[in-house]
């Protein structure tokens, strides 16, 4: 595990404590798109899995769950938050696929919009597709434009041990969504650290991510309707479904 910090490490605990909750808001439609369609015990992994709420909530639902993040210090903490889970620290674009085989990967809480580049998003499809076993599923949502355009505003969180002042800009012509963050966290003897971040987001048209799942040889690939399950068309948030076969 590496010891060096990236931005989603100084982020992890403001993330952990205000948007690690989507797990829970998404479960219902995960449910009738792919944990219906599995055994009883199946291997799943969450891929971009944060600080591993899904890994929770799916190994209590007794599968086989594997937690894959780039941030070391998001691993740490799904580490406490699922004891039982198995996380690794890679990169969604070459994570090991040797000793990876499962029946379902899924990527939540659009994670796969912070990969910035079409051809690194189809090196992402092209190693979930050699991880998954013929007959398995891909699922996963992104970020529409329309959503991050609402991202170009700023706003704060805080309370009495930290205080997270983010501005957002939405660059229209690169379709790109950068987040600047300034975290100030509680110390020791009522001193205050600040930690400064960037995290930036890239949109796609869906059917560029169709065009890339049918490219890597998925079939069956389709953008999901997910009205019933508490997620507006106008949210600009879009769920795929892809299956290996």
């Amino acid at each position: 595990m590496s010891s060096s910090k990236n931005n989603y490490d100084v982020f992890a605990e403001v993330y952990r404590r205000n948007w690690a909750g989507f797990s829970t808001r998404v479960m219902p439609l995960l449910e009738n798109q792919i944990l219906s369609k599995l055994e009883p015990e199946s291997r799943i992994v969450d891929l971009c899995c944060g600080t591993g709420e899904m890994v929770k909530e799916l190994t209590k639902r007794g599968y086989q769950v594997i937690g894959i993040d780039n941030s070391s210090e998001m691993i740490r903490i799904a580490q406490e938050n699922e004891p039982k889970g198995g996380f690794y620290v890679r990169n969604a674009r070459n994570f090991s696929r040797q000793d990876i085989v499962a029946e379902a990967v899924i990527s939540h809480f659009d994670s796969l919009n912070h990969i910035l580049e079409l051809w690194e998003l189809n090196e992402v499809f092209e190693n979930v597709y050699s991880t998954l076993q013929t007959g398995g599923y891909f699922f996963f949502d992104m970020n529409t434009e329309e959503a991050h355009q609402r991202w170009n505003s700023t706003f704060h969180i805080s309370d009495e041990e930290y205080v997270c002042i983010n501005k957002g800009t939405y660059l229209s012509e690169e379709r790109l969504a950068v987040n600047d963050l300034t975290i100030f966290k509680k110390e020791e003897g009522d001193l205050w650290h600040r930690a400064d971040c960037q995290l930036l987001q890239r949109n796609y048209l869906p059917e560029q991510i169709i065009s890339l799942l049918k490219g890597v040889g998925f079939g069956e690939v389709e953008e999901v309707d997910s009205s019933n399950y508490g997620f507006k068309p106008e949210s600009g948030r879009v769920f795929f479904k892809a299956k290996k076969i």
